[in-house]
């Protein structure tokens, strides 16, 4: 049969690179500078394997609030955000049973000041601060000083710790 198909291959043939690329170039999500448009996906969906992001890729857009991933170049870090139209909006990482969320290597935060932490008020949150003037273990932050120290939120005070 040489019946040319959509991108103009025929049946059995091996295409070049060109034909390829122009077949490609012919689609939708393409962008024209070797990149593809955003991907959306939403409600739920189970991906298997992984999920490569060179440009931005939104995860359940459509909804409210949902997670942008995004590529970057070398020496830059790649980047899991949430965005949408709440004010505030959290990032869950939710283990299955008695798993846990395992990080390879160091996790950097925000150093805030004392006077630009959040209100407390969730128990279990934690920070950095750069301007303490305690440095005592559970003992509520205070700033003006200039030590750094880690605080958590009891749920009614930010506390050194």
């Amino acid at each position: 049969m040489t019946t040319p198909s959509t991108p103009d291959f025929l049946l059995g043939q091996i295409p070049t690179p060109t034909q390829w690329n122009s077949f490609f170039a012919a689609k939708a999500d393409y962008n024209g500078d070797g990149s593809f448009a955003t991907l959306e996906v939403s409600g739920a969906s189970v991906l298997s394997g992984s999920l490569a992001v060179a440009g931005a890729t939104s995860l359940g857009n459509g909804s409210a609030n949902y997670l942008l991933a995004e590529g970057a170049p070398t020496g830059s870090p790649a980047s899991l955000t949430a965005t949408g139209t709440d004010a505030n909006i959290s990032l869950l990482l939710a283990p299955k049973g008695g798993g846990g969320v395992q990080v390879v290597g160091t996790i950097e935060t925000t150093v805030y000041t004392v006077a630009t932490l959040p209100a407390a008020g969730t128990a279990g949150r934690r920070a950095f601060v750069s301007d303490s003037s305690v440095t005592t273990f559970g003992t509520t932050v205070a700033g003006g000083g200039s030590d750094a120290v880690p605080v958590y939120d009891t749920g009614s005070a930010w506390v050194v710790g």
